[in-house]
């Protein structure tokens, strides 16, 4: 069988006969020219490569065939894409300090609070074995908010007791876990 298509002139020729036809079609489904572009350019490559001994007309009705499929498909592939020139970042979503930071700042601002939350941990575990009435007294006061003198009604101690109470919690805490504080927050 001869090539009619691909030999000589006749792929110029069907080129410029119908290229205009094949863009179009993409482009009506589509919708944009950029894609219908390459659409065209891609039908034509790929009847070249694989069409030979078909005719002209064969050709052109393949190839809006593989336009329209083409456009299809790509809209079908790509329709939750969302232009990044679209994309706006309203500053109550994401605060200077996250947009500013590097992801390196950011990981170690999150392995920060984590070591800070485990040495938490730590001190109300060992709170808690040392005294348990101190470990009672911090938790209501710090953790819990609550009023110290609703406190130390609920625990029925007088308002200066439980002042005392604190006050030699914290200097205990002070003094066994200062320096490893200190650590994490000159980090």
């Amino acid at each position: 069988m001869e090539k009619e298509f691909t030999e000589g002139d006749a792929f110029v020729a069907a080129y410029s006969e119908y290229f205009g036809v094949v863009y179009k079609e993409a482009l009506k489904y589509s919708g944009n020219h950029h894609i219908a572009e390459e659409i065209a350019q891609d039908a034509f490559f790929t009847a070249y490569i694989q069409c030979g001994s078909e005719s002209k007309q064969q050709i052109k009705t393949w190839m809006l065939m593989f336009a329209r499929y083409r456009a299809m498909n790509y809209i079908r592939d790509h329709k939750r894409e969302v232009p990044l020139a679209e994309i706006t970042m309203s500053e109550d979503r994401y605060p200077n300090s996250l947009i500013d930071d590097s992801s390196e700042d950011q990981v170690v601002a999150l392995l920060k609070e984590k070591c800070f939350r485990e040495l938490g941990i730590d001190i109300f575990q060992e709170l808690y074995q040392k005294n348990a009435r101190w470990y009672k007294a911090v938790t209501l006061v710090y953790y819990a908010d609550m009023p110290q003198k609703e406190v130390a009604k609920r625990m029925g101690i007088t308002l200066n007791a439980l002042e005392g109470i604190l006050k030699r919690a914290r200097k205990w805490m002070i003094k066994r876990y200062k320096d490893q504080y200190d650590r994490l927050h000159d980090i």
